[in-house]
This record gives structure tokens, C-alpha cells and sequence, in this order.
């Protein structure tokens, strides 16, 4: 028969305490002792803040390179502001700010965008102010030159002359197929007229009543025609040919009729000077002349009608052999 041990006896005062019970991951980590009583509680430790990069750089940089491209001064002046605040405020930071490149960049860049449009911008004013110079200096457009043609001396003009002059009161009679160009009387014979062209020019010279007629060969095809006719209404025209009664003859149409007048019928146009019997005295062709316009021809028509036209460039076919 087992008994059970007697319990322990009872301990005196301070005896020691027996052992607890020994943890197998042994014993826990100390801490430091509590502050003191009165004492401020302590704080962790923390790294030291990293730098930051000054916004004014980047934007110094942005608006250089602005500058550069596009925008010029306007841009750049902006930039080279920003970036020497922004430097100078990154040197003061003592390093708590980056960027110092940045804002160097900026200030570079936006020195030379504005420069360069600067010099553009003089380019410019001096390119528009050196055509407005250019403008101002031309000199006024002149009339083109003309031959020089001293036999054409300034005489009385036929025209002038009182006896073939219509009496004042009196009505100029309009040949059948003509009509009036200013003072210029001008008929055109008609090819389909069954007259022959001696009885055509009876008719017309009937109705010039004193005027100086002129038969002007021509043809449906003939361009310097044409153009005689449109300066007719010119007023050196009008002066050169005044009291003159112009019929146009038809080559095509009256080819033999002008042959048997010893009138030239392979070139056209030819002016006739007519007697008063309608025989032809003189003759010039539309080569005495340069351009015809108005400023070419007057001056040779007026010599020629006045019998003043002795330098020439093609002699006339009635004084030498017939073309």
C-alpha cells in the first residue's frame, strides 16, 4: 500500500521561493528600464528627408526649349528668368533641393531662342522696309520708244486745209456700207455687190464730199487689219486721219480688180492714197511701222498723207517693181 508524501512543512519568512518552471526557448528579451518619473517619453528614430527638384528648373527648361522652336522671345525671355531664381534658390537650399541643371538649361536655351528671334525679327522689318525704298524709287512706267523718224516734221495737216472742209450746216452724207469712227470715215465694200470695184469706189469717193481717200487692203483673215480698225477711235488716230474716208477692199473678193489698179494683193495691209480721179499716187504697208498701236501708226500716216514720208522701210510698189 502506497501512501502520498507528506506535504511540505511550512517556510520561514524570506525563504526562498522554489524555482518556476524553466521555458525550453529560454529566457525572453529584455527591455530598457521605464523612464523615469517626471521624464519626457522617448521617440523613434527617422532618415533624413531626400531632396526635391525645383518645379521653377523644369519649366525654365520647357519654355527654353519653346523658345527655340516656335514661340521666340516670348517664351524665352520667361525662361531665362525662372532659371537663375531657381539656381539661385537650389545654391541657398543647401542641398535640400536638385535641379541646378535643369534651371541652367532653361537660362541657355531661352538666351538663344531669343536671340535668334530677334534677328529675325530684323530681318523682317529690314526686308519691308527696303521694299517699301524699292517702291518708292521706281520710276513711272513710260511709253514704249519709238522710231526714230526725223523726216517726220511737224507740217500743216492736210486735214487743215479749208477746201476739204464741210461746210458748217451741212449734213456729211453715209456711203452704203460705211459708218463713223470719230472723225474718220470708214467703208467697207461689199463682196457680194454686183458692181464692179471701179463703180464701188465712184460711189464712195461720191460720198466723202472733199475727204482724202484711202483703199486699205485687207481680209477676213488678217489680224494687223483688225487691229488698225480697233485704234481708229484713238485721239492720235482721230488727228492723223482726220477728213479721211478709208474703204476697205476685199483681196480675196476683188483680186483681179486690185491687180488691174496696180494695187498689191499678196501682203495685206496696204494703204492706197487716191487722186481725185481714184488713181493711186502712194502707197505704204503696215511694215512702216513696229507694234500698231495708236503711238506707231498715227506719226506715219500723218507724214504720209501730207506727202512728207521720204525715209521708208519698204519702197512703194507704184515707183518701183509691182509685188
Amino acid at each position: 500500500m502506497h501512501g502520498y508524501p507528506p506535504p511540505p512543512g511550512p517556510q520561514g519568512y524570506g525563504a526562498t521561493p522554489p524555482p518556476g518552471p524553466v521555458s525550453p526557448y529560454g529566457a525572453p528579451p529584455g527591455f530598457g528600464a521605464p523612464p523615469s518619473f517626471g521624464s519626457p517619453p522617448g521617440f523613434p528614430a527617422f532618415a533624413a528627408p531626400m531632396p526635391q527638384t525645383d518645379g521653377r528648373a523644369g519649366i525654365a527648361l520647357v519654355l527654353g526649349i519653346l523658345s527655340m522652336t516656335c514661340a521666340g522671345f516670348v517664351a524665352g525671355i520667361p525662361a531665362v528668368i525662372l532659371g537663375l531664381l531657381a539656381k539661385r534658390d537650389i545654391d541657398r537650399s543647401g542641398g535640400a533641393r536638385t535641379g541646378i541643371g535643369l534651371a541652367l538649361g532653361g537660362v541657355v536655351t531661352g538666351v538663344i531662342g531669343t536671340l535668334a528671334s530677334a534677328a529675325i525679327t530684323l530681318l523682317v522689318v529690314a526686308g519691308i522696309a527696303s521694299g517699301a525704298s524699292e517702291a518708292s524709287n521706281t520710276p513711272a512706267p513710260h511709253a514704249a520708244p519709238q522710231d526714230d523718224r526725223s523726216d517726220l516734221v511737224p507740217e500743216p495737216d492736210h486735214a487743215q486745209n479749208p477746201k476739204n472742209q464741210p461746210k458748217q450746216g451741212t449734213a456729211v452724207p453715209v456711203a452704203p456700207g460705211a459708218k463713223m469712227v470719230g472723225a474718220v470715215q470708214l467703208v467697207t465694200l461689199d463682196p457680194d455687190d454686183d458692181r464692179d470695184l471701179e463703180d464701188l469706189l465712184d460711189a464712195a469717193a461720191a460720198s466723202a464730199h472733199g475727204r482724202t481717200v484711202v483703199v486699205q487692203t485687207s481680209a477676213t483673215w488678217c489680224g494687223p487689219c483688225k487691229e488698225f480698225e480697233t485704234s481708229l477711235s484713238d485721239p492720235r488716230m482721230q488727228r492723223a486721219l482726220t477728213n479721211v474716208t478709208i474703204v476697205k477692199v476685199d483681196v480675196d473678193a476683188f483680186k483681179d480688180d486690185l491687180k488691174a489698179m496696180n494695187i498689191v494683193t499678196k501682203s495685206v495691209p496696204w494703204f492706197y492714197k487716191m487722186d481725185g480721179e481714184l488713181r493711186p499716187v502712194d502707197a505704204i504697208s503696215a511694215g512702216e511701222w513696229d507694234a500698231n498701236i495708236p503711238a506707231n501708226m498715227a506719226p506715219v500716216f500723218e507724214a504720209f498723207l501730207a506727202g512728207r514720208l521720204t525715209k521708208r522701210r519698204e519702197p512703194s510698189p507704184l515707183r518701183g517693181p509691182q509685188l
